[in-house]
C-alpha cells in the first residue's frame, strides 16, 4: 500500500498546495446531523477562504457569525461553520517538514452547506436573492 506522503506528491506538487490547521466554530447546523461530505450526498457547499484585517479581532468573527444566522433561513443554509487559522508555531515546523508544504494559507475559512434542493429553493425567491450579498459582502 502506497503510503499517504507519496500518493499525495503522486497527484500534487505539495510544496505549492497550502495546509493549516484550524479551530472549528459551529454557527449554524440544522437536520439530521453533520453535513459532512460523504460519497453521493445530498450536500452542496461553498468555501470562502480570507485574509483578515490589520485590525481583525474575535468581535469581528462573531459579528459576521450573527450576519449570516439572521440570514440563515432565507438561504436555506443546513450549516455554517468558521475556522480560524491555529497559529501553533511546533504544528507549524511540523506541517512544513513532515509533509513539505507551504502551511501559511489563509486567516480563516468559512464553510456554508445547504441541501441542493433547500439552495435552489432559496434562490429563487426574492429574500434569498438577497441574502448572499448581506451575508457573504
Amino acid at each position: 500500500m502506497r503510503k499517504l506522503g507519496a500518493d499525495e506528491r503522486h497527484m500534487t506538487d505539495i510544496t505549492q498546495s497550502p495546509s493549516w490547521f484550524v479551530h472549528e466554530r459551529v454557527v449554524h447546523e440544522q437536520g439530521p446531523g453533520r453535513t459532512v461530505a460523504l460519497p453521493g450526498g445530498p450536500y452542496t457547499k461553498f468555501y470562502s477562504g480570507w485574509y483578515g484585517a490589520a485590525d481583525f479581532t474575535e468581535e469581528h468573527r462573531d459579528r459576521h457569525a450573527e450576519v449570516v444566522l439572521a440570514h440563515a433561513a432565507d438561504l436555506g443554509l443546513a450549516r455554517y461553520v468558521q475556522h480560524r487559522s491555529l497559529r501553533d508555531s511546533a504544528i507549524t515546523h511540523l506541517s512544513r517538514t513532515v509533509r513539505g508544504t507551504v502551511p501559511d494559507a489563509f486567516d480563516g475559512l468559512d464553510e456554508y452547506a445547504w441541501y441542493r434542493d433547500d439552495l435552489v429553493r432559496a434562490l429563487a425567491t426574492p429574500a434569498g436573492q438577497a441574502a448572499p450579498a448581506l451575508a457573504m459582502g
